[in-house]
This record gives C-alpha cells, structure tokens and sequence, in this order.
C-alpha cells in the first residue's frame, strides 16, 4: 500500500460535553465514535492508517436545519477542514 490512509468517524463537540434534553442518544452515540477513534489509533500506532474523530460544531444539515453562516459551516466546509488538519488536501 503506498502511502497513508485516514478513517474519520463523524462525530460531534456534544461528545465532550454534556447533552441537551432528548439527545441522550445522539450525545452518546459521538462519544462512541470518538472513543473507538481513540482506540483504533492506539491499536494501529505505528501503521499506515490513521484515525480521526471529526468532533464538530455547528454544520447546516437537514438534521440540524441550521442555515449556513458565521457560526454554521456547510457538510464541505467542515470535511475539508477535517481533511486540512491531517494533510490529506492542499
């Protein structure tokens, strides 16, 4: 295989803090996802991939049926940053 290969599990700053009312599960499934991240990276230390957890803020989705702004990043925005962070896009 040449080169590195990035996995990136979704996940969400409410996997940091605390949910809001009715999110227990939404809240509970991101801190999975940035837990297993976490392992994985242990587990693959020294390999050829690597693991991320995309802990975002605010993005303007269907879901969250934010608008898009200075606060609200749009679904492109947010990967790209994600993927800027580890050298993976110029």
């Amino acid at each position: 295989i040449d080169g590195k290969r990035l996995v990136v599990f979704v996940s969400s700053l409410t996997a940091c803090l605390p949910s809001n009312p009715f999110a227990s599960i939404y809240g509970a499934t991101k801190a999975f996802n940035r837990s297993l991240s976490k392992s994985l990276s242990e587990e693959y230390s020294g390999s050829y991939i690597r693991f991320l957890s995309a802990n975002l803020g605010y993005v303007a989705t269907n879901m969250s049926k934010l608008k898009q702004g200075l606060m609200v990043k749009s679904p492109e925005e947010a990967a790209m940053d994600c993927l800027k962070m580890h050298d993976q896009v110029d």
